[in-house]
């Protein structure tokens, strides 16, 4: 067996080196950089209140119950119905969009939902504009499109 000599040696250390450092670093340098599909609300956050345009869904123990003009309210809001839309809000999914769109052309806007987070100061602001039969959102000045589920899914 042949004994390596200190130049050899060196070259072992540099080249393991290399490799460990790539394998430490392997999502930084060959992973996406930024994250394809995003969740509109944060994964195992509690929604404490919902405002879709004009109405407004409160959590009340463990139900919820809907305020807003009587124009806009339908008896068929019920607890449980307001529950199977907070959970489509809550799987929702984003994802950015393949072109850019015009930032004009979401004026005027279809509606506004801002949802209010247990632990949070501030809500989360979504402006929300269909346009070629494609729903997008538009939150902290980014535009998504709606992944999943429909749009008229997430609507009362």
């Amino acid at each position: 067996m042949r004994r390596l000599s200190q130049k050899a040696w060196n070259n072992v250390l540099i080249f393991s080196m290399l490799i460990l450092i790539v394998v430490l670093n392997w999502d930084k340098l060959f992973g996406e950089g930024e994250l394809s599909v995003i969740s509109v609300v944060p994964e195992g956050a509690v929604i404490l209140n919902v405002e879709i345009d004009e109405l407004n869904f409160e959590r009340v123990g463990t139900g919820w119950r809907v305020v807003g003009p009587e124009s806009k309210l339908r008896p068929n809001l019920t607890s449980k119905a307001i529950a199977e839309i907070i959970g489509k809000w809550e799987r929702a999914l984003l994802r950015l969009p393949l072109e850019q769109v015009e930032p004009t052309a979401f004026y005027p806007l279809d509606h506004v939902v801002t949802i209010w987070i247990a632990g949070q100061k501030n809500g989360l602001v979504y402006s929300i504009k269909t346009i070629a039969e494609q729903t997008y959102f538009v939150h902290e000045s980014r535009y998504y499109l709606l992944d999943f589920p429909s749009l008229s899914q997430l609507m009362p």
